[in-house]
């Protein structure tokens, strides 16, 4: 298995191109969310939490060509973003089989490096 032939304890990745999506679009973005699912269908330990919050100046809008295919997904994308300033944005953590401990100690670390619900709530009040 390449993971280990690399030697990682765990690996870290967006949780998602986009923040939380609205619940009427969530069925229509499914692939966007796909890579969640790999994880838990190899039984991986894999969590996910907040680093981040959307600012005005992450969204930006498309302004590459549509064409007929891109059409449909790059518009429910654009809607999904309307209103997500102030949404969390977060990272994902997995590792191996059995080894639950370890992710969820790396995810500690990341949320005492990063001081995310320090700072959030600080901001809320």
């Amino acid at each position: 298995m390449y993971w280990l032939s690399m030697g990682f304890d765990a690996v870290i990745s967006p949780a998602g191109c986009l923040p939380a999506v609205p619940h009427k679009l969530s069925s229509e973005l499914p692939t966007l969310n796909s890579h969640f699912m790999v994880y838990n269908i190899l039984d991986f330990p894999a969590g996910v939490l907040p680093v981040r919050l959307v600012q005005a100046e992450d969204i930006k809008e498309d302004k590459a060509p549509r064409t007929a295919a891109r059409d449909r997904m790059s518009e429910f994308m654009r809607l999904a973003q309307i209103g997500s300033v102030g949404l969390p944005v977060g990272v994902q953590v997995a590792a191996l089989p059995n080894r639950d401990e370890l992710c969820l100690q790396v995810m500690e670390t990341i949320e005492r490096s990063i001081g995310f619900n320090d700072l959030q709530l600080a901001f809320l009040f």
